[in-house]
Formats: C-alpha cells, sequence, structure tokens
C-alpha cells in the first residue's frame, strides 16, 4: 500500500506520525477533513490470460515403438505420446533413403533330380539251384525305353543286366534280366518286362509274370548245353544303388516250364 500528502508521496513512519496526529486533532475538536488527505492506492492487478490448448489426440502406436516419425521433403516431424499431453519436436533433418532388396520367394517343392544313369562292369556272386558261381558282367541303367502302351505303368529308368547268353550258350549263373525288352539290341519289340521304382539313386527291378512267357529274361543253372535249362523270372526282385559304382543284389525265382520246375537265383551285385 502507498500513502500520499496532497499528491507527495509519504514514507510508512510519515503516514503513522500523520494518522496519529489526525486522530489527536479530532479528539480536541479541531477536526478539519480537507487539512489532511490520506489515500489510500491499491495497485490494479495485471490480469493474465492463458489459453491451454487441448492436447492433440496421441496417434496410434504399436508395441515395438511409442513414437511415430515421418519425413517429408527432408523436415523430420517426431510425435511422442505422454500421459495428459504432447511434445512437439520439429527440426530440420537429411533425408534418408533406405534400400531393401526383396528376397526371392522361397519355394515349398524341391525340383527333382533326373535319375542316375550309367554303364558298369559289375561282379556277379552268388548262386542257382545250389550251384555256386563268380562271373562278371554288365549292368545298364539307361532313361525310360517305353513311354506309351505299357501294361505295368511307365519305368523311371529302365535297368539292363547282362552275364553270358543263357538261352544259346547256358552257363552256371549266365542271365539276362531287364525291365525292357529293349535291353537287348537283337529283339525289335520294346515291352516293359518289369516294374522299376526309384528312391534316389536306389532302384527296385521285380519282374511281371505275365510278360515271362516271352522268353526275353531269363537264366541257367547248369553248363550242360543239352539238358540244362533256361528259366524265366516271375517273381523276386533285383535292388541296387548307385553311388560312386554299384552295389546291389538280386534274389528272383524262375520258371523253366513242367519238365524243369523253378529255380533260385540269389547273388550280389557289385562295381
Amino acid at each position: 500500500m502507498r500513502t500520499s500528502l496532497c499528491g507527495t508521496p509519504l514514507s510508512s513512519t510519515m503516514m503513522v506520525f500523520l494518522v496519529a496526529t489526525a486522530l489527536s486533532l479530532s479528539a480536541c475538536g479541531h477536526e478539519n477533513s480537507d487539512a489532511i488527505v490520506i489515500t489510500s492506492t491499491t495497485p490494479t492487478p495485471r490480469t493474465t490470460t492463458t489459453t491451454t490448448e487441448p492436447p492433440p489426440a496421441a496417434p496410434a502406436t504399436t508395441p515395438e515403438s511409442s513414437a511415430a516419425v515421418t519425413t517429408i521433403r527432408g523436415t523430420s516431424t517426431a510425435r511422442t505420446a505422454r500421459a495428459g499431453g504432447s511434445t512437439r519436436t520439429s527440426g530440420p533433418a537429411k533425408a534418408t533413403r533406405t534400400t531393401t532388396a526383396a528376397l526371392p520367394p522361397k519355394s515349398d517343392t524341391e525340383v527333382p533330380r533326373a535319375p542316375a544313369t550309367g554303364a558298369f562292369t559289375v561282379t556277379i556272386s552268388g548262386t542257382v539251384s545250389g550251384n555256386s558261381f563268380r562271373r562278371t558282367g554288365t549292368l545298364r541303367v539307361v532313361s525310360t525305353i517305353t513311354t506309351t502302351g505299357t501294361t505295368n505303368g511307365v519305368n523311371p529308368v529302365d535297368v539292363c543286366l547282362i552275364s553270358g547268353f543263357p538261352a544259346g550258350q547256358p552257363e552256371v549263373g549266365a542271365i539276362r534280366f531287364g525291365s525292357n525288352s529293349g535291353c537287348y539290341p537283337s529283339t525289335s519289340a520294346k515291352l516293359d518286362m518289369a516294374t522299376v521304382s526309384a528312391n534316389g539313386n536306389t532302384y527296385t527291378v521285380a519282374p511281371d509274370e505275365r510278360m515271362a512267357a516271352t522268353g526275353s529274361n531269363n537264366f541257367t543253372a547248369s553248363s550242360d548245353y543239352i539238358f540244362a535249362c533256361p528259366f524265366f523270372p516271375v517273381s523276386g526282385q533285383l535292388r541296387l544303388t548307385l553311388d560312386r559304382g554299384v552295389q546291389g543284389a538280386i534274389d528272383i525265382t524262375g520258371y523253366g516250364g513242367a519238365s524243369c520246375g523253378s529255380s533260385h537265383y540269389q547273388a550280389t551285385i557289385s562295381a
């Protein structure tokens, strides 16, 4: 509070003195309201108007980040959501270009490899009708010979095992066993004589009994040129694996007619 006397500012001590004097004069009957003027000036309070802008709605956030950053023409604006308000930070920033090379889609199906083929000189060692033998022969795995007109399905490859000439020169263990009659150059017809299944580089060949009567496949158990019987495979299988060579085995039964009966041919094949 400030006091004044005729417009002259007074200190607090002088104000107290004048108030006391006025009270004394009033008590003595000399009150004169014009002689002493005491005014009280109260400073007008300064009014400050504050306008609070409601915080903008916080942008949707993801678990990976609570801030969304947008880069437009070299200006980066970052907005960070906070409880009860928001903080905006703006400033120039260098534009950043990120290039991500798209990876080629992964194929769910592996492209099958072509079946292994080749020709090998093999050793055949085993027994036939109880007679032991060890001989050399030729094993060929070739591309499919016949793709149409088959009665037992199309073979993925054809397999040809030849050792000797059993029909013309019988020997113990001599054999011709092919999945197609085209394995033998002297045969004009190309008929599937057996079924072939493949598992990687392993092949299984099973004779088709219905084709045995053609006589294309046969083996002998004796070297007797007159009395040796040719046997025609009707059951069993040849199984071999091509892996830096040949490993396999043959276990088949052949039929030689009523006078000759059956014969069992069993041997290992290696190269």
